[in-house]
């Protein structure tokens, strides 16, 4: 004996394509319409837009600055790059590393700023006495 009678259409085949689908959804997913989201909108015209900063995981400040010749992912920059940059009038080069005098990443004031070679400044944070790392690999305590 057949479970269901017969002539019985079942509740999960799509009115459209008469493919499978979900129990509570109207059609396959074949045949739902695409989500369009936000195609095209960039920058302030998104409306998800927060003014164009943002922090990267190690507590950074970044700008949105799409026209940068060497942007990270999403167009963003790093500030204390970006003030040095623009303090200089000429982008870094690769070998160029911007160096925070206090030791505090959020103060990208100019006077805090310094351009060191990456050889230089990773001798200088080697030679800082009893200095201790944090659980992102910072510097923590005393003077930089």
């Amino acid at each position: 004996m057949p479970r269901w009678p017969e002539g019985h259409i079942s509740k999960r085949t799509c009115p459209t394509c008469e493919g499978p689908k979900d129990f509570n959804a109207e059609t396959c997913r074949a045949c739902q319409p695409k989500p369009v989201g936000c195609l095209g909108r960039k920058g302030s015209d998104h409306p998800a837009w927060k003014g164009g900063l943002a922090r990267d995981k190690d507590g950074y400040l970044k700008r949105y600055v799409p026209d940068h010749p060497w942007p990270r992912k999403g167009g963003y920059v790093r500030e204390h790059v970006r003030v040095m940059e623009l303090a200089l009038g000429r982008r870094l080069t690769p070998g160029e590393i911007v160096h925070h005098r206090d030791g505090d990443i959020n103060n990208n004031d100019l006077a805090n700023l310094e351009v060191m070679s990456a050889g230089a400044h990773s001798r200088h944070h080697r030679l800082l006495e009893k200095r201790v790392r944090d659980e992102r690999g910072r510097f923590v305590g005393g003077d930089a």
